[in-house]
């Protein structure tokens, strides 16, 4: 009997809950803690990541008032400087820590210090969480009281967990972009009056150029990639699966000489003007222009050839988006193809963080309004092109419609081109710009106001 008692109180022991005996002392990081406030205090341009933290993500009571200051300034607008810090918390032992750290603290840390900082404030409360609903047993709380409380402190936790992680990657991603702003800045159209609207074609955007047939939409396109590839030095992949390279090649030189398209692909070129001809070809070689479309194109051969470029090309042109080759079987579904070609010209952009500008066809049935006017509706195949596109442009030539009105200018208004910005997801849309419009020379100006060039 006796040994039996005896192994029955030792298993008694090993299997109870001993709640007097949670003396395990919260986790800290005392020198993480001052590594973050010294590269915040010391380094300006990481000082707006004091957003991301909360004075209970510091351990020490020191550490914490020496936050509060720091994040106190920061809201106010000023400039956190260690110079002008209240006598109070130069005096603290702590402070002169943190600017010991100064002269070896890195800033390319901060990021990863921060979330680790995070993680252990995070566990702290999660050991408070155990403590709090160990006191709640021993006080005979209701089970659904202390369930709820078990419940709600671990969503908390994993509140602040989830929003670091989201929010905190997202601006980590925005510090790169701002950072490498070289090699990140949008594209240029190379018109100052489209552009001072648009601000550009955005990397990853998906920008159309719409407008009915013979309107002049290739040739505005032609316009903005010599805009491109001469004044920018951008690599440009013109995708044409409409005109040929050479009829292509052609406009391009008559945009850059000012000789008449048909012209020159007729050689009736003055002998003595030859010379002009031959230096836009050499100002052609100069791009990087590559051309493709040859073959039937669809969204994998142009992925392939991304791909196999491997990041060398700036921006992609598509002409035009009805045209491209689509997965789908059955030829006679339009709306279906479109879509999906809509679809995957976005997540081409995406992919490849590269602009797109697409031509695309839209109804004529505008003709039949007051105004003459194009609208976003009247984009053809589907609505999906209006939903994916980043950037829609509608080209409009009045004289193509009507009459000059009494008192117009015949000669103006018979160059007259229209560019409204129908939707723009980076800024205003609405707007429209006017330019001076030349179909045998394949040229788009800029005017400075109605009928001016």
């Amino acid at each position: 009997m006796g040994n039996n008692m005896k192994n029955f109180k030792q298993k008694q022991e090993q299997y109870s809950l001993k709640t007097n005996q949670i003396s395990e002392p919260p986790v800290y990081d005392l020198n993480l803690e001052a590594e973050v406030l010294a590269v915040i205090i010391y380094f300006k341009q990481c000082q707006y990541k004091i957003i991301r933290l909360e004075s209970k993500d510091f351990y020490s009571p020191q550490h914490q008032k020496i936050y509060d200051y720091c994040r106190e300034i920061y809201t106010k607008g000023q400039e956190i400087s260690y110079i002008t810090f209240p006598l109070e918390l130069k005096n603290l032992r702590e402070y002169d820590e943190i600017t010991a750290m100064f002269n070896y603290a890195l800033s390319s840390l901060l990021d990863t210090n921060i979330k680790r900082l995070k993680e252990i404030s995070g566990l702290r409360a999660i050991q408070d969480l155990c403590y709090r609903s160990v006191v709640m047993c021993k006080e005979d709380k209701p089970l659904k009281d202390i369930k709820n409380n078990i419940i709600s402190g671990i969503e908390q936790v994993q509140q602040e967990d989830s929003s670091l992680s989201i929010i905190g990657a997202v601006d980590d991603e925005f510090s790169q972009y701002i950072e490498k702003e070289t090699c990140r800045t949008p594209v240029k159209s190379g018109y100052s009056r489209l552009d001072s609207k648009i601000g550009g074609f955005y990397p990853g955007s998906f920008n159309v150029v719409a407008s009915a047939q013979g309107i002049g939409k290739t040739t505005l396109v032609l316009n903005m990639v010599r805009n491109i590839c001469q004044k920018q030095n951008k690599s440009v992949l013109f995708v044409s699966l409409e005109m040929t390279y050479v009829f292509l090649y052609t406009k391009l030189l008559s945009i850059i000489t000012g000789f008449s398209f048909l012209d020159i692909i007729n050689r009736n070129i003055a002998d003595d003007a030859w010379t002009q001809i031959h230096n836009g070809r050499n100002e052609i070689y100069s791009y990087k222009l590559t051309f493709m479309g040859k073959e039937e194109t669809g969204i994998g051969q142009i992925r392939e050839k991304l791909r196999e470029q491997a990041g060398k090309i700036d921006l992609v042109c598509i002409d035009y988006l009805q045209l491209i080759k689509s997965d789908q079987q059955d030829s006679s579904k339009i709306y279906e193809n479109t879509t999906g070609i809509s679809k995957g010209i976005k997540r081409l952009a995406t992919e490849f963080d590269i602009p797109f500008i697409v031509i695309s066809s839209i109804n004529r049935d505008y003709a039949d309004r007051k105004n003459y006017k194009p609208h976003i509706s009247d984009l053809r195949g589907s609505g999906q092109i209006e939903y994916d596109a980043d950037l829609i442009l509608l080209l409009h030539r009045p004289s193509v419609f009507r009459d000059a009105a009494v008192g117009e200018n015949e000669n103006a208004f018979s160059h007259l081109a229209e560019l409204a910005i129908a939707k723009n997801r980076m800024g205003a849309s609405g707007l429209e710009t006017e330019f001076y419009f030349d179909g045998s020379k394949s040229l788009f100006k800029e005017t400075v106001k109605y009928g001016e060039y």
